[in-house]
């Protein structure tokens, strides 16, 4: 039961330290991660037209948390959004050339904090860090 509790503690301790890494790195802007996941969300969707809900269901958020963080995002002028022609209660977002460019930098800041972070391995060690974390997780949900 040590180990079990001692491998909880530390899967934590690493996720919060990614977080807190990554959200350093938008600090500056004003934005928070989930205003990071609904620009990568976007930028990933970005051949489909995605609504709000569409958003709401990709990152498991609930309705009016994924509100504000879209109004954040358009305030910023990172999105725009716009009503859809099948559903007037419905709004398509999008991302604009400014949240393009911002959803670029920040994949380029998490492939550094990747990088830095298995500094220390190799890249068998890191392989198998990815495939094992790939089986617990799948082992647990």
């Amino acid at each position: 039961m040590k180990d079990v509790m001692r491998s909880e503690r530390l899967l934590k301790s690493v996720s919060d330290a990614v977080r807190e890494r990554i959200g350093a790195t938008l600090a500056p802007d004003g934005l928070s991660i989930l205003q990071l996941c609904i620009m990568l969300a976007l930028r990933e969707g970005r051949d489909e037209t995605l609504t709000f809900k569409d958003i709401e269901k990709r990152l498991s958020v609930a309705q009016p948390t994924c509100s504000v963080a879209i109004r954040g995002l358009e305030e910023k002028g990172y999105v725009e959004s716009d009503r859809v022609d099948w559903d007037r209660r419905s709004k398509s977002i999008v991302l604009t050339e400014k949240g393009e460019e911002r959803t670029l930098r920040a994949l380029r800041d998490m492939e550094a904090i990747d990088r830095e972070a298995f500094s220390g391995m190799s890249g068998v060690e890191r392989s198998l860090l990815i495939a094992l974390l790939r089986k617990l997780y799948e082992g647990i949900s």
